[in-house]
């Protein structure tokens, strides 16, 4: 038998001495409990015959986790939802637990994201008719701007069929320019890359190299922003061939590194190093590539801090070298005071440091 069929009795003796089963409270919750894990298994597979099977025995359709990322059951069944056989099997689902009672929660205020993301215009569709807002900014950007970036064209049909309000072609195409550039790990099979085919039309439909999206985010910061890979610096240096501007400001804050090229390329290398150098090649050839494009060296960041502070403070002497050869002033401060030999811990950077004319 098994333990969840377990009947727990408790006896109570009353006045009369009449015997009573009383069974454990916590047994309805357990069984709840493991109700609703099935479910969520279920709904992980995207499998309507295990998602009715859970849903007729008594899972709750409205189960939201409580994990500090809250997430509904809704949510859950629309991960992985690029996969190519589970786009069918997720209409299906859906529609289970809806038809089970299931409604969206306060945390699916950004249920929308993925179906845009994946490009499926019929599950977007049914997540609006059930209350998914169709106007409501999701970090930052609009539906439509998150469409017009992945280019959804479907998609953005569906949105303004629902009343979003249709973005100009200009911005479109910036918006997907800009998208684009992060999205360098894309080919196509052959030896262009397909972010970059993509940028080229963009380009061609009026989108700027420097221009900015809703958000005031730029291509170049985008391409660099955890770049390591041979694909990733071949983006980059399109982008400055193209004119990018390596001082540029992005409005993107990664880190506390306030959207600046040369910090966002500076601090990942430190990051990437820890985990081997092989993991640092491109990202060497990336910072030199910022550097013979014009990138201030010793430009001011987040809290006043350079690209020497930021390489100081991560132990990086290998990059620490390359800017001070590159006329990286060694003595300046942050907005607190410190200098980067303030924050070398190491004796190679401190030595590093001292020897280019830091001082204590």
């Amino acid at each position: 038998m098994k333990k969840s069929t377990v009947v727990i009795f408790l006896f109570a003796i009353l006045p009369q001495g009449t015997l009573i089963a009383q069974t454990d409270p916590s047994d309805n919750a357990k069984s709840q409990i493991e109700l609703d894990a099935q479910l969520l298994e279920a709904v992980e597979k995207a499998d309507p015959n295990e998602i009715k099977v859970a849903l007729e025995a008594g899972a709750n359709p409205n189960w939201t986790s409580d994990t500090l990322r809250k997430y509904s059951i809704i949510d859950a069944l629309l991960w992985g939802l690029s996969e190519r056989d589970k786009k069918h099997r997720c209409f299906q689902c859906l529609n289970l637990l809806f038809e089970a009672g299931g409604k969206l929660q306060p945390c699916d205020y950004a249920i929308l994201f993925t179906p845009i993301a994946d490009g499926f215009p019929e599950i977007v569709e049914l997540l609006i008719q059930k209350g998914a807002s169709p106007t409501l900014k999701i970090e930052g950007m609009t539906p439509i701007e998150w469409a017009e970036a992945y280019g959804s064209k479907s998609v953005v049909d569906v949105l303004v069929m629902h009343g979003a309000k249709p973005v100009s072609s200009k911005e479109a195409a910036q918006l997907r320019f800009i998208h684009s550039a992060g999205r360098s790990f894309e080919k196509d099979g052959s030896f262009e890359q397909k972010n970059i085919i993509e940028m080229e039309k963009a380009l061609e439909n009026g989108a700027a190299v420097d221009g900015q999206n809703s958000k005031g985010e730029t291509a170049l910061v985008e391409a660099i922003s955890c770049a390591y890979e041979l694909e990733e610096y071949i983006t980059v240096v399109y982008l400055l061939q193209k004119g990018a501007n390596p001082n540029l400001k992005s409005a993107q804050r990664f880190g506390g590194l306030d959207g600046i090229a040369l910090h966002h390329a500076v601090s990942f290398h430190g990051l990437m190093a820890e985990k081997g150098e092989d993991k640092t090649v491109y990202q060497k050839l990336i910072i030199e590539a910022l550097l013979n494009a014009g990138a201030h060296v010793s430009s001011r960041g987040y809290n006043g801090m350079t690209p020497l502070h930021i390489a100081a403070k991560n132990n990086d002497t290998y990059v620490a070298d390359i800017l001070i050869k590159a006329g990286a002033k060694i003595m300046d401060r942050d907005d607190s005071g410190k200098t980067p030999l303030d924050y070398a811990e190491s004796a190679e950077m401190i030595n590093l440091l001292k020897s280019h004319g830091a001082k204590e």
